[in-house]
């Protein structure tokens, strides 16, 4: 299911003060779906342009399809996917593909699994070979 929500042109640092306050009201460590929810309230208040639960498909070898879901497309420029994992390094392989295959210039991976927010966060720009930090 996707939901989409149409308003201004919001950065990736307005996404992170959004992400920073969710997690500092929700704490480390909980169901993606609370924070998504508590997001998409932050978003509605910022009046963000976003998509909710967008599904993409990555084919793996020999044709194997695997679905992906990624929390928000925000202004159809910034992916934000969310992570509890205590190591993220397969999400990371991914998020360039998920910028390729979204048309999206940026990502902005979210470890919600860490304590401190602050080291659960990755920025990656499209056609770059590695993250920006």
């Amino acid at each position: 299911m996707v939901r989409e929500q149409s308003f201004s042109n919001t950065n990736w640092i307005d996404i992170l003060h959004c992400v920073i306050k969710v997690h500092n009201s929700v704490g480390p460590g909980n169901e993606i779906k609370i924070y998504e929810d508590a997001l998409e309230k932050e978003f509605k208040y910022l009046e963000t342009s976003y998509k909710r639960c967008v599904d993409i498909f990555l084919v793996d070898y020999k044709g194997n399809e695997a679905n992906h879901n990624i929390n928000f497309i925000i202004d159809n420029r910034i992916l934000l996917k969310l992570v509890s994992e205590d190591d993220n390094n397969n999400y990371e392989k991914y998020m360039y593909n998920y910028l390729q295959l979204t048309g999206t210039k940026s990502g902005l991976l979210i470890n919600i699994k860490k304590k401190n927010i602050h080291e659960g966060i990755k920025r990656f720009k499209a056609n770059a070979s590695r993250e920006m930090k």
